[in-house]
Parts: C-alpha cells; structure tokens; sequence
C-alpha cells in the first residue's frame, strides 16, 4: 500500500502528455494541468489532487503497517482514497485526449502520446486500491 501510493504520487510530478516533433520534444506534467485548452473538471489541481491522494494512501498503509489494530479499517480507507484517484485520472482523460487531438491536427508529423507520469499514477492507483482490499482482508 506504501508503496502503490508513492507511486501514485511520483507519477502525478511526472509527464502526462508528450509530444515530439522532429527532433523537438516537450511534456505536459501532471501538475500543468490547467494549461490544457479543455480544463479538467479539477484544472491545474488535477495533478495535485492525484500527489495528495497518493500520499493519503502511502500513510494509511504506514499506519497500517504499525497499528496491527486498525489495518482492516486503513485498508477500506486505503480502497476509497485509491478508488478517489482514480476518479481525479480518470475525469482528466477526456481533456486529455482532446489536447493530444489538438496537437496532432495542428501540425503534421508530430506525435504526441500519454506520457509515462499517467501511467505511473494509473498503474499505483491500481495497485493501491488491490493492496487496499488485500490489507482489510488479511487483517480478519
């Protein structure tokens, strides 16, 4: 659970858009959000939201980790901060793709694609919200 939340966290600083254009290159981070010309629902947050649930879960599982007491009830807390951040990635997929569209039409021969940040938080909210579900029901 530590872990997938660092993760998630790390991934939301990283690129999310990544366009190359010859020999050119450049990044949109998860955290730029906001200069998408189709905003997010959360905007420049969207990021941000994504780095602070990430480390919500990062210390639920600590807490977890340390109190043997209340694991079950971090690891349900766990599975809903990590199905949140699923939620924030997911509603910026749509401004996302319809800047990556725009990019693309905008120029011929440049490429522009996710960038590995998305899939870093993707793949750490995955694995957050499994560690979550293993952690309350190992706890039992």
């Amino acid at each position: 659970m530590m872990a997938a939340g660092v993760a998630t966290s790390i991934g939301a600083v990283l690129p999310w858009i990544t366009a190359s254009f010859g020999t050119q290159s450049g990044s949109l981070l998860g955290t730029e959000l906001g200069q998408l010309s189709s905003t997010p629902i959360l905007g420049a947050n969207t990021g941000v939201a994504v780095f602070v649930l990430g480390v919500a879960v990062a210390a639920l599982g600590l807490i977890a980790a340390a109190l043997p007491r209340v694991r079950s009830a971090m690891g349900l807390v766990g599975l809903l901060v990590a199905i949140a951040a699923g939620v924030v990635i997911a509603t910026a997929v749509p401004s996302i793709l319809t800047e990556m569209d725009n990019l693309s039409a905008g120029s011929t021969g440049m490429s522009v694609m996710f960038g590995y940040g998305f899939f870093v938080s993707v793949l750490g909210t995955v694995v957050a919200g499994v560690a979550s579900i293993w952690v309350a029901l190992a706890s039992r």
